[in-house]
């Protein structure tokens, strides 16, 4: 027979910080930088992958 344990009883409070959700701009400005580019190349004996992208 095993003894009985006692297990105190703790009451638990969480509170949470209050967050204030900041109001985003609607129009995110890109400074003109000229055309940005991207290439990407992988090659194995397997298969070729190439891929490019830009912003002009």
């Amino acid at each position: 027979e095993l003894p009985a344990l006692q297990v105190p009883k703790y009451s638990l409070e969480l509170s949470l910080p209050e967050f204030e959700i900041l109001s985003m701009p609607r129009n995110i400005f890109i400074p003109a930088l000229g055309n940005i580019t991207y290439d990407f190349s992988f090659k194995s004996s397997v298969i070729a992958l190439s891929a490019n992208a830009g912003l002009y």
